[in-house]
């Protein structure tokens, strides 16, 4: 387990790096998709998955143990992550 961490840190604080480069160096601006090509990517996705699970049985399984395990990981993540780094851009912010 140690030494996934120290990956998952290594690779976050290498992202970071890269990420400077990019915005200073090379003056890439940043922008986010659009509301409606993830609206689009969205559907397509849930048309995908809906196409394999109707396959045979074990593939309905697959899919259904993976939405089951998507639902959970994105309500905790939500409280998780995305609160942990909420709060520490407030608290880095004062500094």
């Amino acid at each position: 387990m140690s030494s996934y961490l120290a990956e998952v840190a290594e690779y976050i604080n290498l992202s970071g790096d890269s990420l400077i480069t990019l915005l200073q160096q090379h003056n890439v601006q940043l922008r986010h998709f659009p509301a409606k090509v993830l609206g689009g990517l969205a559907m397509h996705a849930k048309e995908v998955m809906q196409e394999i699970a109707a396959q045979d049985p074990l593939s309905k399984k697959i899919v259904d143990s993976y939405i089951s395990f998507r639902t959970k990981a994105v309500g905790w993540s939500q409280i998780s992550e995305e609160g942990a780094s909420q709060a520490r851009s407030q608290i880095f912010s004062l500094l």
